[in-house]
């Protein structure tokens, strides 16, 4: 089975990848002329919340994310359900991330 981030062109084919790990979900934004990309992935009973510049499309915004943070571990993610999602609140950046069973985390961009 073939996991990680992968990315694809505007043809639809694959031109990189970063495997090793499970990604249920990501969703990126746009916010002041950077386009911004938030994801969890699970591995090895742990979640690990990224956030990655991606304004220049380069595969190196996602070997350096600009946050990557492990979640607390308090129980099993058998399903391995994760998610991510942005929100602007007074003008400010934010980030939620969720994990079954590792709980639900809120950061702001700065």
């Amino acid at each position: 089975m073939k996991s990680g981030v992968v990315c694809m062109s505007d043809m639809m084919s694959e031109t990189q990848r970063i495997s090793g790990f499970s990604v249920t979900d990501g969703k990126t934004i746009s916010y002041k002329g950077r386009d911004y990309l938030a994801f969890v992935s699970h591995n090895n009973s742990k979640g690990t919340m990224w956030i990655c510049d991606i304004t220049g499309g380069q595969k190196e915004a996602y070997e350096n994310p600009i946050f990557k943070k492990n979640m607390e571990v308090t129980g099993a993610n058998g399903n391995l359900t994760t998610d991510a999602d942005f929100t602007i609140i007074d003008g400010k950046l934010y980030v939620a991330f969720a994990c079954t069973n590792l709980g639900l985390y809120l950061y702001e961009i700065k």
